[in-house]
Parts: structure tokens; sequence; C-alpha cells
């Protein structure tokens, strides 16, 4: 019979106006996946967060290996065997791989770091994720799902027995989900309690053994997982039964909103063209490190006069939604908007300062006569990437 490794037994939190948790459950057991599937909201990362110590629950009782366990702080997770590998990735740009992978946890020898060791240590965890990464190259030279691979290594470099997988595939192409997937089943293998958040329910299918349901910081209920079906997944988490209906969308407008003509920048991306026509959705795909992000960041830039990398460097092509014409800087003149994938590290557009219900009618800054307000219409573009 499997041990019971974890028990978080009507865990309750409160925050002003919010009811996060309401006697939540959740149980482990060594060599066992567990997914955690919920709607955005429904309390799956805070009961993480009191899980690795960030957040400290209300009421409720955790047990560990059988011990009961007030967890005060990440530290004292990381003590006791708990790690993680969080959907936003927690990386220092300005140091090597291997820097980031051990950090916290030092390789000396006589009180001297040993560099050979930590960049042996750290090649082997990124070869065993089946990844090609210099350990000895800096982190910010690498792309979101290399360094995902490295967020994935540095968990693994605490040796913990319970590991957290916060949407691990989410920047991932299919092949390097494979591969994770192979390391989460060795964990499993070697005696590891995985929980697994995913918003991919064939993953979930797929992946673990048990699935816990949780809805508006409630658990609904833990089953089974080759008892359950996607469907049913879906009606728990929202408690209601959900029907599926494919809607044919029809839209005869000709009238062009975005023209875009032989993008070319560097080896980003070559010869780049399409049109967006009012009413339609375009979608704009491909695998990671495509170019996706670099063309749409290109062509928005290019159209509306930005600084941006690719805007300023780009070796040919139009993109417009003007006629041609030439405007000034400024999105909700163009009535263009996006939305990019790495938003929380831009801020162009967006004044601290201000409260978002502020930065979401502000235009730009006018020296003579304030901020203004923009006059946009209906259609806009959105890049989602």
């Amino acid at each position: 019979m499997k041990q019971e490794i974890l028990c978080m037994h009507n865990i309750d939190k409160r925050f002003p106006g919010v009811h996060a948790l309401k006697k939540a459950n959740l149980s482990l057991y060594a060599g066992e996946i567990h997914a955690l599937v919920g709607e955005n909201g429904a309390g799956k990362s805070t009961l993480m967060n009191v899980l690795i110590g960030s957040v400290r629950p209300d009421q409720g009782e955790i047990t560990i290996k059988g011990a009961a366990h007030v967890i005060s702080s990440p530290n004292y997770a990381i003590r006791h065997g708990i790690g993680i590998v969080p959907q936003e990735l927690n990386i220092v740009p300005d140091i090597s791989v291997a820097e980031n992978i051990f950090l916290g946890i030092s390789n000396k020898k006589y009180g001297i770091i040993s560099w050979k060791e930590t960049y042996q240590k750290a090649d082997a965890l990124i070869r065993s994720l089946g990844c090609a990464i210099d350990v000895k190259s800096l982190a910010g030279s690498h792309n979101v799902a290399e360094l995902q691979m490295v967020q994935i290594a540095r968990a693994l470099a605490f040796g913990a027995e319970i590991i957290i997988f916060d949407e691990p595939t989410a920047s991932l192409t299919y092949q390097e989900t494979r591969a994770l997937f192979q390391i989460i089943n060795r964990l499993k293998e070697s005696g590891a309690g995985i929980i697994y958040i995913s918003h991919h329910l064939e993953e979930v299918k797929e992946l673990s053994d048990r699935v816990t349901v949780m809805r508006d910081g409630e658990t609904v209920g833990t089953y089974a997982t080759k008892e359950t079906t996607e469907s049913q997944l879906i009606s728990l988490m929202a408690g209601q039964t959900i029907t599926f209906n494919r809607i044919q969308r029809q839209y005869k407008s000709d009238d062009i909103l975005l023209q875009v003509e032989h993008l070319c920048y560097k080896t980003k991306f070559t010869d780049v063209s399409f049109s967006v026509k009012r009413g339609e959705i375009y979608g704009l795909g491909g695998l990671v490190g495509a170019g996706r992000s670099e063309a749409a960041d290109g062509q928005f830039h290019r159209c509306t006069g930005g600084d941006s990398d690719a805007a300023k460097h780009l070796d040919h092509g139009e993109a417009d939604n003007t006629g041609g014409k030439r405007h000034a800087p400024g999105v909700c003149r163009l009535q263009c908007c996006h939305l990019r994938r790495d938003r929380g590290d831009y801020h162009t557009h967006a004044e601290k300062r201000f409260e978002a219900r502020k930065n979401m009618i502000i235009e730009e800054k006018s020296t003579s006569s304030g901020w203004q307000l923009p006059s946009c219409r209906c259609a806009f573009l959105y890049f989602l990437t």
C-alpha cells in the first residue's frame, strides 16, 4: 500500500473581501501524480501557496509523512522536501544557468565554491531533461522554453519528494512536453509525489493517477483519473453541464483593417505577409521559437511608430492599418492593440503609479494638455501568443 506523504485538511483562508479557500482538502501518495484542476479563481494557486509557505492559512492542518507541520515560510517547505516549478519563471538573467539552478545551494569545499562541481551537476540535470543548454551561459540569453527547463532543473536540484508543477507545459513545444512527461514519470517511479496543475485536460488524463477538482475555493472531489472523462471534469469545474456547439461564423466584409507585406527581421522571421479583415479573427501560429511573437511585435510597432527592437531594425516590409498613411505613435489613435505574452516585462503604455482603471483609459502623455482620452473603435487586433 502506498504511503501518504501529504495531507492538507480543511484549509481555510480569507483575504479582504474574498474567501479564497473554504475547507479545501488535498492528499498525495508517494509515487503518485495527482492533478489539481479548476477554473481561474478556483483556489488552486492559493492552496499551493499555503503548501509552499508563501501564505499562512487561517485554519486547517497539514501533515507530511504523518507528522503535523506549520509551514511558516518557503525555506521551511524546502527543508521538508517540498519544491515547485512555478508558472511564472523565477530566473535571474544576469548570472549563469548553473548559478540559477543552484541558487541557494552551495557546492563548497573548504568554504570555497567548487565551480567545476557546480557546472558538472548542473549539466547532468539539464541533460536529464533531454536538453542541450550551456550551463555556463547567461540565463538571460535563452528563450522561454529553455528557461522553463532551467526552472525544472532547479526544482530537481533541491531533491524534493513533493514537487508541484504549475502549468509547466505552457511554453513548451510538443517534443519538449514529451520529454517533460518522461521526467515526471521517472520522478514518480523514484517515489516522489507530484502535484500537477494544468488547464490542458488531455495532459491530466494522460499523466495523472488521481485528479482533484476545485471550484470557488472548495474541493469538489477527488477521482481516479481513468474513471473520469474530460467532459465530466469540465462540468465539475463549472458546476453545471457544459455542451459544446460549433458556431459557424460568417462575415462578408472585404474591409481590410490591417495589411502586412513582406516583413523581415534578421533570422527571426522572413517574408511575413497577411491581412486582417473587419470582423475576422486571424490566427498566427507556430512552435516556440518560430518567430510568432517577434513578427507580432515588429508589425505592431512598425504600424504605430513604436520603438521596439524589431520595429527599429526590420530589414524590409510594411505594416499599416491606415491605407498607407503614416501617423505619429499612439496605439489607441490607430485603434490597434497588442497584448503580449510577456506583457509583465513591458510597461510602455502603463503607469505604475496609476490605478488600473486610469491605465485603461489613458492614451499618451502630452506636456501641454496632460493625459488624454483615446477615441477607440470596436475593432481591435489582439496577438495572443
